[in-house]
């Protein structure tokens, strides 16, 4: 199959699997981005310095094919499918956390937009419980939002805490969930110059690849970071370039971390039954409105 293939299916399955459809003075009582584990090789940091092309890679010109492990040698991604299976298959049957940060910043250095979101999942997929605060101004100027979901049997439950106290339910799913690296996997596996590093408990992994992927357009250059263990869990991956998409220059700046893998506890929050038995309340409110008015016609 050729590489655009592959390309094109790896979209489609990033559809499929990213479920449904990124911070301020006021901090909620809850501290729901606590994370024990953290990934300290920011590509953004490089960025910034100057110094994001400057990496130190294990490229053996001599043999270029050399096993790094499984699907990864010193040139690069050997097969990008079954590479992205292998971390698929680490938490596929495990518990685990993952940490997305998503950050919008001008040209003076100022962040127009922020979102992060914790997501905790079980070890079979579900319940899944999501922390996520927004703060925008750029491209749709908001409060800062704190919410939270419960997915649990194919459904969800949301919690908004908007910035003046108020608490509303609803059924809508998180923006993202079960964040599937196949895309950044793929489009590492067609970047210029994908450099090879050996690191003591896996390899980092940095090109420069093309869109579209969001925000970014087809013609928009991205850096991509990816860091992935010696047993296929892709532990980060982290991707920034400049877009117009907002009709002006913004650099955007995307990090996803896995932590606590086989060791994370998800707890069914206290407010569930609150919002169940009020959302069953509004609809039934809703039902007896619909047939009034239908009588009424």
């Amino acid at each position: 199959m050729s590489r655009g293939v592959r390309l094109v299916i790896a979209i489609v399955l990033l559809i499929l699997v990213a479920g449904c459809s990124g911070v301020t003075d006021e901090t909620p009582d809850r501290e729901p981005y606590d994370v024990d584990e953290t990934v300290d090789r920011s590509l953004e940091g490089e960025r910034a310095s100057g110094t994001a092309e400057s990496v130190s890679t294990v490229t053996d010109t001599e043999s270029p094919d050399t096993y790094v492990q499984p699907e990864l040698t010193t040139a690069g991604i050997v097969d990008e499918w079954m590479f992205f299976e292998n971390h698929r298959a680490t938490v596929a049957n495990q518990s685990h956390t993952y940490h997305v940060q998503k950050r919008y910043v001008d040209e003076s250095g100022a962040v127009r937009a922020e979102t992060e979101q914790l997501v905790r999942v079980t070890s079979g997929g579900e319940p899944i419980l999501v922390f996520e605060r927004t703060e925008s101004v750029q491209p749709r100027p908001e409060d800062p939002v704190v919410r939270e979901y419960w997915i649990e049997d194919g459904h969800s439950l949301e919690r908004v805490d908007v910035a003046n106290g108020t608490v509303e339910y609803d059924t809508n799913w998180p923006r993202q969930i079960r964040t599937a690296p196949v895309w950044v996997v793929y489009a590492l596996g067609t970047a210029e110059n994908t450099t090879v590093t050996e690191l003591d408990d896996g390899a980092r992994l940095d090109g420069r690849a093309s869109g579209p992927t969001h925000p970014f357009s087809a013609d928009e250059r991205i850096d991509v970071r990816l860091l992935v263990e010696s047993d296929g869990l892709i532990r980060q991956y982290e991707l920034a370039g400049v877009t117009d998409r907002y009709d002006e220059p913004l650099e955007y700046v995307e990090r996803v971390t896995y932590v606590d893998v086989g060791e994370t506890t998800v707890e069914r929050p206290d407010w569930v039954e609150e919002a169940t038995a009020e959302l069953e309340v509004s609809a039934v409110e809703t039902e007896t409105e619909t047939e009034t008015e239908t009588e009424t016609e």
